[in-house]
């Protein structure tokens, strides 16, 4: 441990740079209260976290590290793997540490991102970022990860039920107080942990000594408890909450069934928004109380870590006391009256466009000579934002297959839609642009040659406009 922390926090010419102060604050506030809490007259702050999790955790052995995003929270669970990993090496007997983590995530995309966690993976951080010493590296590749999502939770059907009616599983499960056609809690949890199981004890046994869980964007992964007053949510809010109290207790659960199965050494937690959601039962916003280190984001955005939030500012814009970009929803909801379309209300939506009765914001493009851009967020790899796989669509698009593309580890295919002058109306651009393209577009409109970034290398959007 000693000569991590050493070499973490050493500077040219041991190292390029030193990792940033607050990834090596949150792996040593992990790190002080495995090895130095209650021990050499330490006090011993376990004992405030304990009781927390009894409450809210049912004895998960949770501690959260809150860090802003921008951060580095990647890099805090690689030092959190080599650590416990070359650890658990040197000493095998030493029940603080294990070899054996399993990285929960919360969506597909984000585990994909994940791999550069294993020490195997060609663009691997411990190699990328310089977290190991080299003399400490073969200690590093004994370890032994699973990055999973948390649907892989969900109990599933066995494979004799798939494909039958669903009057005829009633009827074979008519009074039967637990479902033969489904997985048990501990079927689930011996394929989750599959490729861990086989590395681990004879052969059948599932229980491979306990495992330390990492939790990406662990504030959807809580315990609810019952509204005080499910009256202040309307229908639509309602709905959404138990959605999320939905998955939640589905990621929840399904450390529960590990822990009882397998055994857990510990759970870190890493997310910048540590906290209780609306409609879980606690006060929206209420942090988590085994939460142990914050790095907020204004702490970020003064360390210069994370770039500064900036609002537009146009005088011309400006009818009250703000522009109107500084609320942009609002003032469409304000156009003749109209409030925007919630989901599966399209007739709503195509009312709420009248050409005759323009949105505030599309006048002041049109008056402007301005563009709106709406873009979306990337989808999974290999699906659209419609959810149909993309080997399906013409061209069979990848992001491997997009060739005008710049950046590396891009998502699917999602739209986007351009409004404004100057732009060929109904055009349907099928390139493949990435976000940097639309840098790269932004930066030709207002003349900038110096491009930012691999925006010089981008393809402009050139094809929508008719000048």
């Amino acid at each position: 441990t000693r000569k991590l922390l050493q070499h973490w926090a050493a500077k040219p010419p041991e190292r390029e740079e030193p990792a940033f102060y607050c990834q090596r604050e949150a792996a040593e506030t992990a790190i002080y209260l495995a090895e130095a809490a209650g021990r050499h007259g330490n006090p011993d702050f376990r004992g405030r976290i304990d009781p927390e999790n009894d409450i809210h955790n049912i004895g998960l052995p949770r501690v959260a590290l809150k860090m802003a995003t921008g951060t580095g929270k990647t890099v805090v669970m690689g030092m959190l793997i080599a650590w416990q990993t070359i650890n658990k090496v040197v000493n095998p007997s030493d029940a603080r540490f294990a070899k054996r983590f399993l990285i929960v995530t919360p969506g597909i995309t984000i585990r994909d991102r994940l791999r550069v966690l294993e020490p195997a993976d060609e663009h691997n951080y411990y190699r990328e970022r310089d977290l190991v010493p080299p003399d400490l590296w073969d200690a590093l590749l004994q370890a032994q990860i699973i990055i999973t999502n948390y649907h892989t939770f969900l109990l599933r059907d066995a494979k004799e039920i798939q494909g039958v009616a669903v009057n005829t599983r009633k009827i074979l499960t008519a009074g039967k107080v637990v479902d033969p056609f489904k997985e048990t809690n501990e079927q689930m949890v011996a394929r989750v942990l599959r490729d861990l199981v086989g590395r681990g004890g004879r052969s059948g046994k599932t229980k491979a000594g306990e495992i330390v869980v990492i939790n990406d964007e662990a504030h959807h992964c809580y315990q609810d408890r019952p509204l005080e007053d499910p009256s202040e949510f309307d229908s639509e809010d309602k709905k959404e909450a138990e959605q999320r109290n939905t998955d939640a207790r589905v990621w929840f659960k399904g450390l529960q069934a590990i822990r009882k199965k397998v055994g857990i050494k510990a759970i870190y937690d890493l997310s910048a928004t540590p906290y209780y959601l609306r409609g879980s039962g606690y006060n929206e916003g209420y942090i988590f109380p085994w939460t142990v280190s914050d790095f907020s984001l204004m702490d970020a955005i003064e360390a210069g870590i994370v770039k500064v939030p900036r609002l537009p500012t146009l005088d011309d814009s400006i009818q009250g006391d703000l522009p109107k970009f500084r609320n942009v929803y609002e003032e469409i909801k304000k156009a003749g009256g109209q409030q925007l379309p919630r989901k599966g209300r399209g007739k709503q939506a195509a009312s709420a466009m009248d050409p005759q009765n323009l949105p505030p914001l599309l006048q002041y493009l049109d008056t402007h000579d301005g563009l709106l851009v709406i873009n979306f967020d990337e989808s999974d790899p290999g699906v659209s934002a419609g959810g149909v796989n993309e080997s399906a669509l013409v061209g069979g698009y990848t992001p491997s297959a997009c060739t005008s593309c710049v950046s590396v580890g891009a998502g699917g295919r999602t739209g986007a839609l351009l409004l404004g002058t100057g732009l060929a109306a109904g055009t349907t651009d099928t390139t493949g642009y990435d976000h940097y393209s639309l840098l790269r577009t932004i930066e030709d409109s207002f003349g900038i040659s110096n491009y930012l970034g691999l925006a010089a290398l981008a393809k402009p959007m050139t094809a929508a406009f008719s000048s």
